[in-house]
């Protein structure tokens, strides 16, 4: 035997239980890396939609316009849009 090497002894059983524990820690970390993030990926918001981003510019203006005239309510963007 070489010097500074160890032998260790195990079964088959346990050489396969190490090789698949191995195996397994290695595709998890693979997945966990590869996994997209959102800030990176932006397909999920679609083609540039200039007009519809000033429409919805415009919405967001009015209900700030509207709960500045009237501090007191507190209605969500859902309830706005069904008073309003």
């Amino acid at each position: 035997m070489a010097r500074g090497q160890t032998t260790i002894a195990m079964s088959p059983a346990q050489l396969e239980q190490l090789i698949r524990r191995i195996v397994r820690e290695e595709v998890s970390r693979l997945l966990r890396s590869s996994k997209p993030s959102v800030l990176d990926d932006w397909s999920h918001e679609g083609p540039e939609d200039p007009e519809g981003d000033a429409e919805l510019l415009q919405e967001a203006l009015e209900v700030i316009g509207q709960r500045e005239q009237n501090p007191g309510t507190s209605a969500g963007l859902f309830e706005s849009r069904v008073v309003g």
